[in-house]
């Protein structure tokens, strides 16, 4: 008796998916999640994701989009014949950034519609953290200064090396937190609140064999 081709078609998907065979013509990526923890001062983080093409004809890498323009990606060639390797070169620009960044890569091929999406998972050490981040005073208020504290990472050698206003009518001073070694506090004080006014005040950190950075905190008389 002869068996209906649905059921013959389903044994067979059954069979391909069971034995790992492809059902169309792809690429096989060794990962497809890449993660790195950076060191401090990391501010680029070059890594890979390796691929082969298993099927009997070449392949084409036709595209390939990133998810933010802070990440790079580079081919060595484009097409891969049967059998052949290669890997997806990706450079992060992690330049002050810190925590937990994840970026995804779309790369799509001339033999399926669909992209394969790759993720890169990068874990940049933190360097200082401020809060609050707004200081605010309503018009009319008592000119009282008030503070954000500001916690640096004490396993890195970490210096905060400079505080400024862009707006003179707020007064910024620096102060260690008593007892507290990685801990300070960024007091704002206003000239007046007789009307609204705003300002940043830039926090410069620097460590040893890295950029300094900036940090911004905002006032504002509203």
């Amino acid at each position: 008796m002869k068996r209906p081709s649905s059921l013959v078609a389903a044994v067979v998907g059954l069979l391909l998916f069971l034995t790992g065979t492809p059902l169309q013509a792809e690429l096989q990526w060794e990962k497809r999640l890449v993660t790195h923890e950076a060191k401090l001062g990391e501010d680029s983080v070059s890594l890979s994701f390796p691929f082969s093409n298993p099927t009997s004809k070449p392949i084409t890498i036709t595209a390939v989009e990133t998810s933010c323009g802070c990440t790079v990606a580079t081919l060595d060639q484009k097409t891969y014949a049967p059998g052949e390797k290669g890997k997806l070169d990706v450079t992060f620009d992690a330049k002050g950034m810190s925590g937990v960044q994840q970026k995804t890569l779309y790369v799509t091929t001339d033999t399926s519609p669909d992209s394969t999406t790759l993720t890169l998972r990068v874990t940049l050490p933190m360097w200082l953290e401020i809060s609050p981040r707004l200081l605010w005073w309503k018009e009319g208020d008592k000119t009282d200064a008030k503070e954000a504290v500001i916690t640096v990472n004490d396993q890195a050698k970490i210096k905060i090396t400079s505080t400024s206003s862009d707006n003179p009518a707020v007064q910024v001073t620096l102060q260690p937190d008593s007892g507290n070694g990685s801990r300070f506090r960024l007091v704002l004080k206003p000239a007046s609140t007789k009307e609204t006014m705003t300002a940043t005040i830039t926090v410069v950190a620097e460590a040893p064999g890295a950029a300094p950075r900036k940090y911004a905190v905002f006032a504002q008389v509203r």
